[in-house]
C-alpha cells in the first residue's frame, strides 16, 4: 500500500512506518492539512517534538495499527471499543513522562 506523501529525494512514497498523522483541535482546517503532511513528513519521533513543542493536537497511526497521541492529543482522545476491534492499540503515548503506558 502507497499513499500520497513523496519523499523529495527520491519521488517514492516516504517510507517512516506510519500511515497516517491527524492535527485537530482549535485550528483552521487548511493549517491542520498542511500541517499533518509535514509532520507525517517528519516521522514518528520529530514529529511528535514539533507537536509537543508547538502545543499541537496530533494523532500518529502506524502499519502495526499503535497510536501515538501528543500532549495535548492525549486529554482530547478516547480510546474505545470500536478502535479496538479494529486491531487498533495505544501503544505508547509520548508526553513529559515519556512512554506512560503500553
Amino acid at each position: 500500500m502507497y499513499h500520497h506523501i513523496l519523499d523529495s529525494s527520491t519521488g517514492y512514497p516516504i517510507d517512516n512506518n506510519l500511515i497516517s498523522v491527524s492535527v485537530f483541535g482549535s485550528i483552521e482546517s487548511t493549517k491542520a492539512d498542511a500541517l499533518s503532511t509535514a509532520i507525517f513528513a517528519m516521522g514518528l519521533d520529530e514529529g511528535m517534538k514539533y507537536a509537543n513543542d508547538n502545543a499541537l493536537s496530533v494523532i500518529f497511526i502506524d502499519w502495526d495499527k499503535k497510536i501515538y497521541l501528543s500532549d495535548n492529543a492525549r486529554y482530547r482522545f478516547v480510546f474505545n471499543d470500536y478502535l479496538s476491534n479494529y486491531g487498533y492499540s495505544v501503544e505508547g503515548m509520548y508526553g513529559e513522562d515519556g512512554f506512560s503506558y503500553k
